[in-house]
């Protein structure tokens, strides 16, 4: 196949050179004609040669994408980047076109996350919106290590109705390769920025039949419990609303030890933390 792609460029390039020898005598005869050295006819003649060399070296170019095309079917190429998996067909095998094909060939250079959200949520999510992009960044499976950041893409067009969530979509350009595919992650998505907010680690937070409440530890060490109203989390912090101002001193672990005006000994690392005051980002 390939020896007739040679055959068929070489036959364009030589009725190439034949047609433009006869567009240059053309020219000349036509010089002459006018001033009558040679009769009109000589001249049609060679115009006539002219366009049978324009349409051979057209048969030529035809010829040439043809053969083209054929060698291109001859050859086996990747339609994306990706990576491939294990072959479908080894070496003598018998094949027929209901066959998979060869190997699956996967992108990885971007690679796409599909995630889930409750429905309830899609409200606060504004993509499609012109200049708008919301970050999305996916961690391990033990929620702890980031493994990339990246953009939403699109959101389903349908609400699973036995679950009451809809899917999503994010890319991300993987350029390091730190996602493979059918990898398990969790994906963390920017919802909302809480400018000035005050935020404690969640295990600050406890909860009894009346609500929520952290133990705060007064200067003597003694501790009382401080009702508070918890907002939304961000990764390992929560926002508190009201109860906690910043600078409070709060109990960090061994809650369940305590009781009001029970003293605690902090340990140098802190077992009791302050409240800090900061921006907290709501990721659902």
């Amino acid at each position: 196949m390939l020896a007739q792609l040679h055959q068929a460029q070489a036959a364009r390039a030589k009725d190439e050179a034949q047609l433009a020898n006869a567009r240059r005598d053309l020219a000349r005869l036509t010089d002459v004609s006018v001033k009558g050295f040679v009769s009109r006819q000589l001249a049609d003649g060679q115009q006539a040669q002219v366009a049978m060399l324009e349409a051979a070296v057209q048969g030529d170019q035809a010829a040439l994408e043809n053969t083209q095309v054929q060698l291109d079917y001859a050859s086996v190429t990747a339609p994306i980047d990706g990576i491939t998996g294990i072959r479908l067909v080894d070496v003598g095998n018998v094949i027929a076109p209901s066959d998979p094909g060869i190997v699956v060939i996967t992108q990885v250079k971007p690679i796409a996350v599909i995630f889930t959200l409750p429905a309830d949520a899609l409200a606060a999510i504004t993509v499609g919106q012109p200049n708008e992009s919301i970050p999305v960044e996916v961690f391990d499976r033990d929620n702890k290590t980031r493994l990339a950041a990246g953009h939403l893409a699109l959101v389903d067009n349908r609400i699973d109705r036995t679950t009451n969530t809809v899917r999503l979509k994010a890319i991300f350009d993987n350029a390091d390769g730190s996602l493979r595919p059918g990898e398990f992650v969790n994906a963390h998505l920017l919802k909302t920025v809480l400018h000035g907010a005050t935020t404690v680690a969640k295990g600050v937070v406890q909860y009894d039949e009346q609500g929520a409440f952290a133990w705060l530890v007064r200067p003597d060490l003694s501790v009382q419990p401080r009702r508070i109203v918890v907002g939304p989390p961000s990764g390992s912090w929560v926002v508190i609303e009201s109860g906690l101002s910043p600078g409070d001193r709060i109990v960090l672990d061994g809650q369940y030890n305590l009781h009001s005006g029970a003293s605690v000994n902090p340990r140098p690392q802190g077992a009791a933390v302050s409240a800090t005051s900061g921006n907290a980002l709501n990721i659902p």
